[in-house]
């Protein structure tokens, strides 16, 4: 439980998006079933330890056949802004407080299926809960992380492994069967002081310098992507920009090219008009102050 600068109390579980979710667009995807937040809040992403943090795309989704965006290392800070203020330096993202179930649960409506973890990691974790020190469901999985429970589950150990190394390994295949995305424990700034939560992480991925230089990758010759499910997913993550979210240093998000391209600007128009008909809507507004 966090207060934020108007006094508010935050409850619930707290997810950090830095690519779809920034936007209503990705949040309200057809055919997802992402759990509403209850509060979100404008913040930024760093390194904790090490070169600078960078945003990119290069991690592959087999579902929709498109490059979404990864972060270079797993050793993250997050901070959020206080309401009404823009964040400062890092990479911005937005962090939503989720109801506690839908953090623990596997089904639909989890953020263990929207955000595409292992259903296998995530049931040996939470089967562990009871047995973990008392705190969120971040603070737990911290504690998970650093424990030896579930030691003999390969998936387990893998997980530990790669978070603990903190740093993208490029690899034909992903960390589990169900897909490369894993849950990582970070540490939360907010004006109520350190927390923890969690960011969703391709240990797996590939590092192209722009999403352009993806589609013309190797490996786009050899899994070519949907060009209009990635121009869909490129406006939803730019579609941040209207709730306040900027892009800078060490960020690989914007690609003008790929901006330009015909199914791009098919687009644009309907999916802004949208985005800004859910800002306006008096249940939605900004997500950066929403709840």
């Amino acid at each position: 439980m966090e207060r934020d600068g108007r006094g508010t109390t935050l409850t619930g579980e707290p997810i950090v998006a830095f690519g779809a979710r920034m936007s209503w667009a990705g949040i309200l995807r057809p055919g997802d079933a992402f759990p509403p937040a209850i509060f979100s809040r404008l913040g930024t992403l760093a390194a904790e330890s090490g070169p600078p943090l960078r945003r990119f795309f290069g991690s592959w989704s087999e579902r929709y056949h498109r490059f979404t965006l990864n972060l270079s290392s797993s050793r993250v800070q997050v901070r959020t802004a206080e309401p009404g203020r823009l964040p400062d330096g890092g990479i911005q993202c937005i962090v939503h407080w989720v109801d506690p179930r839908a953090m623990r649960s596997l089904g639909p409506g989890s953020v263990c299926a929207g955000d595409g973890w292992s259903a296998e990691l995530w049931k040996a974790f939470t089967s562990e809960i009871d047995n973990l020190p008392p705190g969120s469901v971040a603070e737990k999985l911290r504690a998970f992380r650093d424990s030896r429970l579930q030691e003999r589950d390969p998936v387990v150990a893998e997980w530990r492994q790669t978070v603990r190394e903190g740093t993208v390994h490029a690899a034909a295949e992903p960390l589990t069967q169900q897909g490369g995305w894993v849950p990582v424990p970070a540490t939360l700034l907010t004006e109520a002081g350190s927390a923890a939560c969690i960011v969703s992480w391709d240990p797996k991925g590939q590092e192209f310098p722009s999403l352009s230089d993806a589609i013309k990758s190797p490996r786009a010759q050899h899994r070519p992507p949907d060009l209009e499910s990635q121009a869909r997913y490129y406006l939803e993550c730019t579609l941040a920009r209207l709730h306040g979210v900027r892009f800078g240093d060490y960020d690989a998000i914007e690609d003008q090219v790929f901006a330009h391209s015909p199914d791009v600007m098919r687009l644009e128009d309907s999916m802004k008009r949208l985005e800004r008909e859910s800002i306006a809507n008096p249940r939605r507004g900004l997500l950066g102050l929403f709840g």
